[in-house]
């Protein structure tokens, strides 16, 4: 037997050691988290996931955060840092970049052209999870 069989033939003894082996789980990457709307919930919510970020991940990127007035972005950057939070150009961006999506937004209207958006800026069918932190009417749900 060549050195190479002998080797693949041990792995495969060791293989039956236990029964119960499995290929080991791949590692995913990070969790992308964006925020869209940074009213009074939004900018709260942002601001604690920035400075402690997901539930046992550690090493995560920096929030992608978005907001109407440009300002209330940028007071959540001053305040937790670049290396804690970015600013999108658009909401387009945070659906692009990110793969969990919490979104607090004013009222219907304002939730419907984003989500219309959203939807347009997607060309490729890809996995989202949104979290909607929203007070909007009956008619708006649907």
């Amino acid at each position: 037997m060549s050195a190479n069989n002998h080797d693949i033939a041990a792995e495969g003894n060791n293989s039956h050691s236990n029964p119960f082996s499995r290929p080991v789980t791949p590692k995913t990457s990070p969790i992308q988290m964006g925020f869209i709307g940074l009213g009074n919930i939004g900018y709260m919510l942002a601001q604690n996931m920035a400075l402690k970020g997901p539930i046992g991940q550690t090493g995560f990127p920096p929030i992608l955060v978005w907001n109407r007035t440009v300002s209330k972005a940028e007071k959540l950057l001053g305040m937790v840092g670049a290396d804690k939070a970015r600013i999108a150009q658009d909401p387009e961006q945070v659906a692009q970049e990110c793969n969990v999506i919490v979104v607090n937004l004013a009222n219907d209207d304002i939730v419907r052209a984003i989500y219309l958006r959203i939807q347009a800026s997607l060309k490729v069918p890809i996995t989202v999870i949104t979290v909607d932190c929203l007070l909007v009417s009956i008619n708006g749900s649907l």
